[in-house]
C-alpha cells in the first residue's frame, strides 16, 4: 500500500442527479491516451473533453464504472457499467477490451495535503501525482535515437516495468496473461516501447494523426498524471483514460467490484507502477493462490553494458 488505493467511479457519482459536483461544469467524458488506444480503448471521432481543444489528444474514450451492489440501482440504471465514447452510460460485457481504466485515487486527508493544488478549467482544482505511459513520441530525431540505442542494447533501463494483458483478443477467454513493458530512459525522458495492439480495426489515428500500423514499434512517453480534485468527496479522478484491455471480472469472479479482477489489477500493478522509477518500489510478491501472481520489478542496472 502506497498510502492510497485505486478504484473506479460508480454510476451514482457520474450519471445520476446526485453526480459529483465536479462533473457539472466539467462533464463526464475523459480523454483517451495513445497507450489506452493501443490496448483497445474505443474513442470518439467527434467528441472531445471540455478543457481540451479539438485535438487528437482530447478525444473522448470509453471507461469502466464500478457496478452497483444494489439490485434496485442496477435495475434503475439498466446495469450500466461504463461510460461510452460519446459520454453516455452503457452496459458492456465484463471482458470487453473497449472500456479503459480511468482510475480514482482514494487516500487520507494527510496524503492529499501533501499535493499541490492548482486551478484548471472553469476553476476546477487539479493535482499532478505519479506518472504513466500516455502519448507517443512525435519527434523523428528522438525516435531514431531511441530505436538506435535500443537496437544496440545501449538504452538505459530504469528498473521499472508496466503491466498489460498479453492476450491479443479475448473472444470469451478471460484468462489473464501478464506482459511487462520495460521502462527506458533517454536524458531526462522516460519511455516504453511496444508494438502490442489489441484491436481488430486500424482506422483509428493516434495523437500524431497517423493511422495505427500492425506490429509497428511505438515509443510511448511516460508522463505525469493529472488528477481532477473533487472537494466534496476528497477524491482524485484521473483526467485521462490510462489503459484498456483489462477485464472488469474474470469468469470465476463473484460479480462484486471489491473482489473483482480489475480492482486487484489496479491495486497490485497500477498503484505501484504510477510511482516514479526514482522512488524505491515495493517488491513484495503476492500469495501464489492470488489471481495475479509472480510480479516483480526489475532491478535497476548499475551501468549499461
Amino acid at each position: 500500500m502506497n498510502g492510497f488505493e485505486l478504484t473506479l467511479l460508480d454510476v451514482d457519482q457520474v450519471i445520476s442527479i446526485r453526480k459529483l459536483p465536479i462533473f457539472k461544469p466539467y462533464g463526464v467524458m475523459a480523454a483517451s491516451t495513445d497507450f489506452a488506444i493501443l490496448t483497445g480503448n474505443e474513442v470518439s471521432e467527434e467528441r472531445f473533453c471540455r478543457d481540451d481543444k479539438p485535438h487528437l489528444t482530447g478525444r473522448s474514450g470509453a471507461y469502466w464504472l464500478k457496478p452497483s451492489d444494489s439490485l434496485a440501482l442496477r435495475k434503475l440504471y439498466q446495469d450500466t457499467n461504463c461510460i461510452d465514447a460519446l459520454g453516455y452510460g452503457d452496459n458492456v460485457h465484463y471482458d470487453s477490451i473497449k472500456c479503459g481504466i480511468r482510475p480514482v485515487l482514494v487516500s487520507s486527508k494527510e496524503f492529499l495535503e501533501q499535493l499541490e493544488r492548482k486551478k484548471g478549467y472553469m476553476g476546477i482544482p487539479f493535482v499532478t501525482f505519479g506518472e504513466y505511459p500516455q502519448y507517443i513520441e512525435q519527434d523523428p530525431e528522438k525516435i531514431r535515437l531511441l530505436s538506435k540505442l535500443y537496437t544496440e542494447d545501449k538504452l538505459e533501463l530504469t528498473g521499472k516495468a508496466y503491466t498489460v494483458d498479453g492476450y491479443y483478443f479475448r473472444d470469451g477467454d478471460t484468462t489473464f496473461s501478464s506482459i511487462y513493458m520495460m521502462e527506458y530512459k533517454l536524458n531526462k525522458d522516460k519511455y516504453i516501447s511496444t508494438n502490442l495492439m489489441k484491436r481488430d480495426f486500424l482506422d483509428v489515428p493516434l495523437s500524431n494523426g497517423e493511422l495505427l500500423q500492425r506490429c509497428y514499434p511505438y515509443w510511448i512517453k511516460v508522463e505525469p498524471i493529472t488528477w481532477l480534485y473533487d472537494e466534496t468527496s476528497n477524491l482524485l479522478i484521473s483526467k485521462r483514460i490510462l489503459l484498456s484491455g483489462i477485464p472488469l471480472f474474470l469468469d470465476n469472479d463473484v460479480k462484486n467490484f471489491d473482489t473483482s479482477f480489475l480492482k486487484k489489477f489496479m491495486n497490485t500493478f497500477m498503484a505501484k507502477e504510477i510511482i516514479p522509477s526514482e522512488v524505491e518500489p515495493d517488491t513484495t510478491l503476492l500469495d501464489e493462490n492470488e489471481t495475479i501472481h509472480n510480479y516483480i520489478y526489475w532491478k535497476k542496472p548499475t551501468k549499461n553494458k
